[in-house]
């Protein structure tokens, strides 16, 4: 699966699934700076709307499908508050910190966290030297496994990653009805 996660301040956003296997189901929010959309393919379903005037005015945790939880963290951090989701915050609670190692010569502190219901055990790898977040690893029944990669700081960004095309079957919507996440009441 490949994913894009992108931000241009002010309000400029983009998270999309570029490639979807059959266990997930297609899902972007975009913003082009002047309309947001967020759809939800499972649903066949997108919301429309004015940009907000920046990206923390798109309510990430209750309003999008994040589906891998490092590019989640990344968002939830870009916002300025990783804690804003009750559950990563649960998780960030129970979290400790493993050994660290070098793998290709990159320097990682591991974050381990449980995470959900079934507190299924996620690595979180940390550049020691940059910060930044590399990978990520979800250990139980369901082995996922997530990375980090073509991270550009500062440096522009082309229009078109703030596009997407919605599907012809996609029915446009006033708002979702919750829940959105599927463990949510």
């Amino acid at each position: 699966m490949k994913f894009t996660l992108a931000l241009e301040r002010p309000n400029r956003f983009a998270y999309k699934i570029e490639t979807v296997p059959k266990l997930f189901s297609q899902v972007a929010a975009f913003s082009d700076g002047k309309t947001f959309v967020n759809f939800k393919g499972d649903r066949k379903q997108y919301t429309k709307s004015p940009a907000p005037q920046n990206f923390k005015g798109i309510n990430i945790v209750d309003d999008v499908e994040f589906q891998p939880i490092g590019t989640y963290l990344i968002a939830l951090m870009l916002q300025g508050d990783i804690l804003a989701d009750k559950d990563i915050r649960t998780a960030m609670e129970h979290a400790s910190l493993k050994s660290q190692l070098v793998e290709n010569g990159k320097k990682w502190q591991i974050l381990e966290m449980p995470f959900g219901d079934d507190e299924n055990p996620y690595q979180i790898y940390v550049g020691i030297e940059d910060h930044l977040i590399g990978k990520a690893f979800q250990m139980g029944k369901v082995k996922i496994s997530e990375t980090i990669e073509a991270i550009r700081i500062d440096k522009p960004i082309e229009p078109t990653v703030f596009s997407y095309t919605l599907p012809e079957s996609a029915k446009q919507i006033e708002k979702f009805v919750a829940p959105s996440r599927p463990n949510d009441a």
